[in-house]
């Protein structure tokens, strides 16, 4: 692009898609996901931490600057505690979400998506 955009890497851009029942559907993302979660491995009583989230942060991508992710095949999957476990992303169809904006100003701001090709995990 021949402008900078800007991505809320705290809350989380990157989004992982998984293809089921005919459909895409968000999974929650890899470890690189930036929202606080609460680890059972930290809280094995499931008795987690209030959290309040913090006011919006992006950071600005400019023209033509690269920007690289990694994910490691791990989703977080709550459990009846309330708290949550890394776990193997299971055999399938999956796609990145990757969101952003074009304008900072609250009144004028419009999320876009952009998307990764589709890949499989066997």
């Amino acid at each position: 692009m021949d402008f900078s955009i800007y991505a809320d890497f705290w809350k989380g851009s990157w989004i992982i898609l998984k293809y089921q029942d005919n459909e895409w559907r968000e999974i929650f993302s890899g470890r690189e996901k930036t929202l606080p979660v609460c680890l059972c491995e930290a809280y094995p009583d499931g008795d987690c931490p209030l959290w309040t989230p913090p006011q919006e942060k992006f950071d600005e991508i400019k023209p033509s600057e690269t920007i690289d992710w990694d994910w490691d095949q791990k989703i977080l999957q709550g459990t009846e505690k309330g708290c949550s476990i890394w776990i193997d992303a299971s055999p399938g169809r999956y796609k990145v979400k990757f969101r952003y904006l074009e304008i900072l100003d609250p009144n004028k701001r419009k999320w876009k998506i952009a998307y990764s090709n589709e890949f499989t995990i066997k």
